[in-house]
């Protein structure tokens, strides 16, 4: 009786996951979506994202912005740390902040969850006290923003609406883009569309990235109990073309001209190092010798950082202190090229570089 109960079981499993499962991510787009955006997922659970300071996050406020098409987004903006004392500011002071020549870091987190998870708010603490201003949101589906089907046009709209709510507002103060797994994709296809309309950011730092979606799924434990199923790429792969969730990382940087900093541990589970590693050299290999430089920073499994404990890193602050620095100074030299000549020069016989890219002092990584 037991070996039959068992029997049957097993052969329930077996249909479930191999026959079932494969037919709903192939036919059923709502599926596929949402296991790639994990926008359902509510963490952490009953914060209010109205009191940010209940995360700590003290000199934040908290507002929704209008990013066209009725569309809001619910926003945090921390202000740096040389402003930790100021309370109940008005609004006009935030937006004021925002042009006093401080940088300020645009974040784009991952799949799943909030802009007040803890991993994500322990690195605004972080980038805080480097004193910079810290923007961080939620796209729209997610937490406290407008619901939506999630898709990668909307989040890379959403995205792309808080940048140009910032543009507005911080005079030649810089924006450094900051992406996260998921927001890695996101942040790469926003900075190819704003560096072809000429209004490029100042650098951009892709955390955990990959080349493309396609690549990111099939590098997960889930996808490589499939990847053996005969056309195991038509019935899982090809339904991400099919539903535009592409991502296609290694295609966009090839016309990001800023400066990029990629940041990727060794035991990262969730995106394995492989594909971080793969995105800058595809990047070294097919940007215009003319471009802004790129530097990657891998981080030794021994710390145990995996996909989200970058911020742990020590040498983190001085990192990105410097990346900031030379964000600052390839763009100084980028104004005085363009002084000279009267206009921009897109041969690639100029090359316009920084050698100092290349350098950290941390002794938890190894750069490129």
């Amino acid at each position: 009786m037991m070996a039959t109960t068992l029997g049957r079981v097993t052969v329930t499993f077996i249909v479930v996951m191999y026959v079932v499962f494969p037919a709903v991510w192939h036919y059923i787009p709502a599926v596929s979506r949402e296991l790639i955006f994990l926008s359902f997922i509510s963490m952490p659970l009953y914060f209010d994202l109205n009191q940010p300071e209940a995360a700590g996050l003290g000199a934040t406020r908290n507002i929704y912005v209008d990013v066209g098409d009725g569309i809001e987004l619910g926003v945090w903006h921390i202000l740096p740390h040389s402003y930790q004392s100021y309370r109940e500011l008005p609004e006009e002071r935030y937006d004021s902040f925002l042009a006093d020549g401080k940088p300020v870091i645009l974040y784009l987190h991952g799949n799943a969850a909030s802009r007040a998870v803890d991993h994500r708010v322990k690195l605004y603490k972080i980038l805080r006290k480097l004193d910079c201003h810290v923007v961080a949101f939620d796209y729209a589906g997610f937490a406290d923003s407008s619901p939506v089907t999630v898709s990668e046009e909307s989040v890379v709209r959403d995205a792309t609406g808080i940048y140009k709510y910032l543009r507005t507002r911080v005079g030649s103060s810089q924006i450094i883009v900051w992406g996260h797994s998921l927001g890695t994709g996101v942040g790469s296809k926003m900075a190819e569309r704003l560096c072809k309309e000429g209004d490029k950011p100042s650098g951009l730092i892709l955390e955990a990235p990959f080349t493309t979606m396609k690549d990111a799924v099939a590098n997960t434990l889930a996808a490589k109990l499939f990847n053996w199923i005969p056309y195991a790429d038509q019935i899982f792969y090809k339904p991400l073309d099919d539903y535009k969730i592409i991502f296609a990382n290694e295609l966009h940087l090839t016309s990001v001209d800023i400066p990029i900093l990629f940041l990727h541990a060794e035991d990262d589970r969730s995106i394995p190092l492989t594909l971080g590693e793969k995105l800058y050299s595809v990047g070294q290999l097919s940007r215009p010798r003319s471009f802004a430089p790129m530097q990657f920073i891998k981080y030794k499994a021994q710390h145990g950082y995996g996909h989200a404990g970058i911020y742990k890193d020590p040498g983190l602050p001085d990192t990105v202190t410097k990346f900031i620095e030379n964000c600052r100074h390839y763009q100084d030299k980028i104004k005085e090229v363009n002084d000279e000549t009267m206009g921009h020069c897109t041969s690639d016989n100029c090359e316009v570089n920084d050698e100092t890219m290349g350098h950290c002092t941390s002794e938890n990584c190894e750069v490129k």
